[in-house]
């Protein structure tokens, strides 16, 4: 098993200033205004793409136990990603998260965006 493209990045948590429901949106999720802050706590991610035939995602830690490795919001969005970048639509990736804090501090936004910028671009944010 080669693997290419290692890359260890931060999550950061965030805390919301201000949350007001704007509307319930046509996919049942909510339409928000929100102000956030990220804060010094964060969650380690580690993607290597891979040669192998499937893609990975586990967690580890503490606050590993209660999330699905296979629905969660990282499956979801690179699905969604390989679905429209043909940059990666054919690669696999194995992608590891030390959760390191609760879920309910945790961004997985912003680890949508870590990872989505990393395999795009190559480059950490």
């Amino acid at each position: 098993m080669a693997l290419i493209k290692k890359t260890t990045l931060k999550s950061p948590a965030k805390i919301n200033l201000h949350l007001r429901v704007l509307k319930k949106a046509p996919n049942k999720y909510h339409l928000i205004e929100s102000l956030v802050s990220l804060i010094g706590l964060y969650d380690e991610i580690t993607i290597n793409e891979t040669l192998t035939k499937k893609t990975k995602i586990t967690f580890l830690g503490k606050f590993s136990k209660t999330i699905s490795s296979h629905d969660n919001s990282i499956v979801t969005a690179l699905s969604s990603l390989q679905n429209i970048n043909e940059k990666i639509r054919n690669k696999n990736f194995i992608i590891k998260v030390k959760k390191k804090y609760s879920r309910r501090i945790w961004t997985g936004r912003r680890l949508i965006q870590c990872c989505y910028c990393t395999i795009i671009s190559g480059k950490k944010i």
